[in-house]
């Protein structure tokens, strides 16, 4: 079986917690609905035998053993919580790990290394509220590019109610934002709910980053460039929205 088809039909499973057992068995058929997978090629890449697999989506079977699970999952290129659809991890794991398996492998390390890094940062400073603050890359277009260009710092002194919101910062190494951001601030990023009318967000579009405002015209939301006050994008064509700036704070570093 084809492994950028089984990847693709993965982003489309589906999942139920009170009816878990209806819930693999559609998951299943998405993949022999598929044109290029036959229940053959999932009974032979298993090991398991056609006809299990064949009664417990044709037939009266109202269950299917864990052992048969887990040979589907494996060879499906899946968790068994992804395939059997029980929802037994949190749907933030679950979207990180479908998403996951289309990014390459210089991603992948980029990830488990940001993953590490801040599982370290937390244990060594019980107490206190460390972020981690991304210095994106300023082109002359005035664009900006992720980088994994980090630092950490404490915001233990900032109100709860902003500390608790806020999970990664942001700091401008040009004055393209300018005056409302300059080189000297963190941008303060949260991501406890969506962005909503005229804050200030950080959006992902074509590998880029923008700080954008939010604006709802004619029930259809738009991104704006607060650098140029030029359009960006309507919300569906957003790779990824990072969050929206809950406040700004001099750099430790500048002070």
């Amino acid at each position: 079986m084809d492994k950028e088809k089984l990847i693709q039909i993965s982003q489309k499973l589906s999942s139920d917690r009170n009816d878990y057992i209806s819930a693999f068995r559609n998951n299943l058929f998405k993949y022999i609905d598929d044109k290029d997978i036959t229940i053959r090629e999932i009974s032979e890449a298993s090991d398991v035998p056609f006809s299990t697999i064949n009664t417990f989506l044709y037939g009266n079977s109202q269950d299917c053993k864990l052992s048969t699970a887990v040979k589907l999952a494996i060879a499906l290129g899946v968790s068994i919580d992804e395939l059997v659809g029980a929802e037994t991890i949190n749907e933030m794991t679950r979207d990180a790990i479908v998403k996951s398996r289309t990014l390459s492998k210089n991603s992948l390390h980029l990830i488990k290394w940001f993953i590490n890094h801040q599982a370290a940062l937390e244990k060594g400073h019980e107490g206190k509220r460390i972020i981690n603050v991304m210095h994106p890359l300023c082109q002359n277009n005035g664009c900006l590019k992720p980088t994994n260009d980090f630092d950490s710092i404490d915001i233990s002194f900032l109100d709860k109610d902003i500390s608790s919101k806020v999970f990664i910062g942001f700091q401008l190494s040009c004055e393209n934002y300018m005056p409302l951001y300059t080189p000297y601030e963190i941008l303060l990023v949260a991501n406890d709910r969506n962005p909503i009318g005229n804050e200030n967000s950080i959006i992902i579009r074509g590998g880029n980053i923008f700080i954008a405002k939010r604006k709802t015209e004619h029930g259809i939301t738009k991104y704006y460039s607060i650098r140029d006050g030029k359009f960006r994008c309507v919300e569906n064509d957003v790779d990824e929205v990072i969050g929206y700036i809950v406040c700004t704070i001099n750099d430790p570093k500048q002070v």
